[in-house]
């Protein structure tokens, strides 16, 4: 009896820690996100001229009517770079980093070997304009206040819909504790999945896969990778807590019909046109 017992205190005080936001009016928020595909880094096709987390990879999914995903990073003279990698070896074909470069130096590296520039987030929001939803990622590491409070500035004129994510809790709450208006995404993911090469400590990895610091940052959805779409956490998600959910990244219409609805409220997509918009592009 002892040991239920103790089970039992176990169980409830992990789905306390793991219990998100469940607000009825906040998710209510998110009706336009679930209504367009999110393009993740923009409608981009790397291996023809269309580079992810450009202007015309943004341009050209607002054309279609999609969502946009996006990611920020800080820059050394404290600018909001639009770009997923620290370093530029992958986009840029340089050994740079984002966090000990200058804006100015930045951009004068071309993006997969067009024209296309790094750009900042307050020229993705200007040309966005409201037209189309937004999920900013915040690329957060140990130190996460200023480019926290440089992004939530930036969108203070903001007029569209747009939601905040990342994978660091800490970012996820400074967002709760400073600009509680703007609806809020943890990511997360099988932390322990080969795939993903993770280098955090064990305890580290069950946090960030369980989720348990929710209980603190409060997100509004949750965006999860959707191979584990069937995982015990994800089943707790959408089954015990009624959360909003957001796959990433969907490769193939198959993940959208078999997954969308059903598993995740919001898609997030990429390398493919989804079946409604296949007669534009690719």
């Amino acid at each position: 009896m002892f040991i239920i017992i103790v089970l039992l205190l176990v169980i409830g005080a992990v789905l306390f820690c793991m219990k998100p936001s469940i607000n009825t009016l906040r998710k209510a928020r998110f009706k336009s996100f679930e209504h367009s595909y999110i393009a993740h880094r923009g409608l981009h096709d790397n291996a023809h001229g269309v580079p992810e987390n450009s202007m015309l990879a943004f341009r050209r999914a607002i054309s279609c009517g999609f969502g946009i995903e996006l990611d920020v990073r800080l820059t050394a003279d404290g600018q909001l770079a639009v770009i997923h990698d620290e370093n530029l070896k992958g986009v840029c074909g340089v050994d740079v980093n984002v966090g000990q470069t200058s804006y100015e130096e930045l951009k004068t590296y071309p993006l997969m070997g067009t024209d296309e520039r790094i750009p900042l987030l307050s020229d993705v929001l200007n040309e966005i304009d409201g037209r189309v939803p937004l999920i900013i990622e915040i690329k957060a590491d140990r130190v996460f206040e200023d480019i926290c409070s440089l992004t939530a500035k930036a969108l203070e004129d903001y007029g569209g819909d747009v939601c905040i994510q990342s994978f660091s809790p800490y970012a996820v709450e400074w967002f709760k504790k400073h600009t509680p208006d703007i609806l809020r995404g943890q990511l997360s993911m099988n932390f322990f999945d080969a795939r993903h090469k993770r280098k955090e400590s064990f305890p580290i990895k069950l946090i960030l896969t369980l989720m348990l610091y929710n209980f603190k940052a409060q997100p509004d959805y949750i965006a999860y990778d959707y191979i584990a779409y069937n995982s015990p956490v994800m089943y707790i998600m959408r089954n015990i807590f009624g959360a909003e959910t957001a796959g990433w990244t969907m490769v193939s219409q198959r993940c959208i019909d078999d997954l969308a609805g059903s598993k995740f409220d919001i898609v997030i997509f990429e390398g493919f046109m989804p079946r409604e918009k296949e007669n534009i592009l690719y």
